[in-house]
């Protein structure tokens, strides 16, 4: 293997049984086809799809006809202008992240199909970094990831630390009756908005942590994630120093090539700086959340990978920043690794596509 390069490990059978070669079910298939389908799409933007001699899956090539390697899997699809970095422990990744909180939501409008063509589409351009957690849809957005990248070299950040309370996990065996009943009733929907605004329990337990964890390596399909991360403890939560702890332990056990926190406020941010046992951080920055640049700055002078999130922000009147504004701007400042767009509308994904591209 090349240097650099690095060894899939999606789509084997995780902790408790014998590694075995990842098999192409329904859902593989249903990613391929999205993917084809995407990079079809994408033959105006430089790319073409080409079919093998015994009339297998297409070949993608670059916009000067060089077909482009799958070897190892990897994601080195046509990139149209993608830019990418090297990061310690994780190796080369996109510049452009997508964020998955909503992906298989059942408050999101999008089906199932709609968001493996949403992935599709992402790999087609080149974005090789995908943010999640095990709270978002209930694990279902994990479960799509592992799905659509199992057999791949995607970068995936995970988090833990936030959990529903007693009465939402029982109905998650209703998910699907829920999310037709909400599509349809605006008063429900409503309520169900109203209850997602509160605050979520937080447990950052080393015994709550690793359990997190394995259940997360098991929806993703991989035994290894690439970034686990603290989700929004707050400074008091890491005062004892248990939780980190608990990260450096992980990474120790092979669970997590790279650990850290994905943090709200100053105070949390402050107080995790000059930790070395964080090795990155996730924070809101953008056009109208510069309150965190210093020590976001601190951090990475460190060494620590810093990734943009909210870079959407409004600011106090209400406006909201064009993406094609609000991705140059963060990533043109050198403290950030990584700026994530939050989407499951391919449209709004293509104008960040874009918007990378003309950096």
């Amino acid at each position: 293997m090349a240097q650099g390069q690095r060894q899939p490990v999606r789509g084997n059978k995780v902790h408790g049984g014998d590694r075995q070669p990842a098999t192409v079910g329904p859902s593989s298939q249903d990613f391929t086809q999205a993917r084809m389908a995407d990079a079809q799409i994408r033959r105006g933007k430089g790319g073409e799809t080409h079919q093998t001699a015994d009339g297998g899956m297409p070949t993608l090539t670059t916009q000067h006809g060089t077909p482009v390697s799958d070897d190892q899997n990897s994601l080195r699809a046509v990139r149209d202008g993608m830019r990418y970095r090297r990061l310690a422990s994780v190796g080369e990744v996109s510049v452009l992240g997508l964020g998955c909180a909503r992906l298989g939501s059942v408050m999101a409008n999008c089906t199932r199909r709609e968001s493996l063509s949403l992935i599709a589409a992402a790999v087609n351009a080149g974005i090789t970094l995908f943010d999640t957690a095990d709270i978002y849809a209930q694990g279902e957005s994990e479960r799509l990831l592992g799905e659509a990248l199992k057999s791949t070299d995607a970068c995936i950040v995970t988090k833990a630390g936030q959990m529903f309370p007693f009465a939402e996990r029982v109905l998650f065996p209703l998910r699907g009756a829920a999310k037709h009943f909400l599509a349809h009733t605006s008063q429900a929907r409503t309520a169900a908005l109203a209850a997602r605004a509160k605050p979520l329990p937080r447990n950052y337990t080393p015994e709550y942590l690793r359990r997190s964890l394995l259940g997360s390596l098991g929806r993703l399909r991989c035994e290894q994630v690439d970034m686990f991360l603290l989700h929004s403890p707050s400074a008091a939560d890491l005062a004892d120093g248990e939780a980190l702890d608990c990260l450096s332990a992980l990474k120790q056990e092979g669970l997590a090539k790279c650990v850290g926190v994905s943090c709200d406020d100053q105070a949390t941010l402050a107080s995790i700086v000059s930790d070395e046992r964080v090795e990155a951080i996730q924070a809101p920055f953008g056009p109208n959340r510069q309150d965190l640049l210093v020590d976001l700055k601190r951090a990475a002078d460190r060494g620590a990978i810093v990734i943009a999130r909210e870079i959407l922000a409004r600011d106090h009147q209400g406006r909201q920043p064009a993406v094609e504004a609000a991705l140059p701007f963060c990533l043109a400042e050198p403290a950030i690794a990584v700026a994530l767009i939050g989407t499951t509308n391919a449209r709004h994904l293509d104008d960040a596509i874009r918007a990378v591209g003309s950096t």
